[in-house]
């Protein structure tokens, strides 16, 4: 039987505007001052940009490796936040600072290969609907096993490893470039992806070594035949997971909240209705999620293997004011996991998340 992953949310009463979520590639770097911004973004269409602001003292060279890194793998943009650490500026608050000023990152990089800064930023991303691709040099990922100083980061699911035995290379940006750049809605890239503008490690690692890295869920770099190219290998997260599933899931739920919204906006102020909690209001909830399911097929999920079925409800639904539910099932394209999703309506006024 295949495996299930579950994903739970919630429609709400309450419908905020119904903007449409990118899903942004954020790069955080220490000891840049971008001129006394917050963040900023590298166009590729402007790439003279990142050289003048490198000549006027406002970024630094990593920061131009990883823009150009991004650029040469596909992505039209990326975004660098400033970390202030100077300032006692921990990378999860310089996040929140990023955010902040508009920003609604999705997939997030940072320049730090500190093990203590990496797993701090890890568990701030691991309570939020988004992605950390982190990148590490410790050799236990090759040889012993999962290193003690990212044991609070084991087995998250937001969370992925990079090995790169040279600290200033950019495979993290990478990586996330070449998978994250194509837009979901069209597109469910695997994260085994080529890879340009990252050199190989100093040291070539043994069938032994991989193999170690591949049980650790830890993502490698391996040559071609020709030795001179590079792709990333097995595109797992900490927890050993597929990370497009992970994109899969989280495109499906904000783009079904962005349509739910869209929906209640447009029955307030064009029908004068309420959102019906009721059948009527269950069959309008499944033709939205319908609707982004066939928009999938193909691309995220396998065709003809989607069905609907109502649930009951608990005591603990009922107490909390659940008026209704039913739940969805869809197989990813991988034909490996099945996604059962429970949709439960509610009187309760929350506000949905942001990434």
């Amino acid at each position: 039987m295949a495996e299930h992953q579950i994903i739970d949310f919630t429609v709400f009463r309450a419908p905020r505007p119904a903007t449409r979520q990118g899903f942004p590639h954020v790069h955080l770097v220490d000891g840049i001052s971008l001129d006394g911004d917050v963040f900023r973004t590298y166009d590729s269409a402007s790439a003279d940009a990142i050289d003048d602001d490198l000549d006027d003292g406002y970024v630094n060279a990593h920061t131009v490796k990883a823009v150009k890194a991004a650029w040469a793998n596909g992505a039209k943009q990326l975004h660098i936040g400033r970390v202030d650490t100077g300032g006692a500026q921990t990378y999860a608050q310089a996040r929140a600072a990023v955010v902040a000023a508009g920003l609604k990152g999705y997939f997030w990089t940072t320049d730090t290969r500190v093990d203590a800064t990496v797993s701090g930023f890890g568990v701030d991303n691991e309570a939020r609907r988004s992605l950390y691709i982190a990148q590490n040099a410790s050799a236990d990922l090759l040889t012993t096993g999962w290193p003690a100083a990212l044991s609070t980061i084991q087995n998250f699911e937001r969370t992925a490893i990079c090995y790169h035995d040279i600290a200033t290379e950019v495979y993290d940006v990478a990586l996330t470039a070449a998978a994250g750049g194509p837009n979901p809605d069209n597109f469910s890239p695997q994260w085994m992806q080529d890879l340009k503008s990252v050199l190989s490690y100093t040291t070539s690692l043994s069938d032994t070594q991989a193999n170690f890295a591949k049980a650790n869920y830890a993502n490698l770099m391996q040559p071609f035949e020709n030795q001179t190219d590079f792709f990333s290998a097995f595109g797992l997260n900490c927890a050993g997971r597929p990370i497009y599933e992970i994109v899969t899931e989280d495109w499906l739920v904000q783009r079904v909240r962005e349509d739910v919204a869209a929906r209640m906006i447009y029955m307030l102020t064009t029908l004068k209705r309420k959102f019906p909690l009721d059948d009527e209001g269950q069959g309008i909830i499944q033709g939205i999620i319908a609707s982004r399911f066939e928009q999938g097929e193909g691309t995220h999920f396998k065709s003809g293997q989607i069905y609907f079925e109502p649930i009951a409800l608990t005591q603990q639904q009922i107490d909390d004011g659940v008026l209704r539910a039913f739940q969805a099932f869809i197989t990813l394209l991988s034909g490996t996991r099945t996604v059962q999703i429970p949709i439960a309506f509610t009187r309760t006024d929350v506000i949905m998340e942001d990434f």
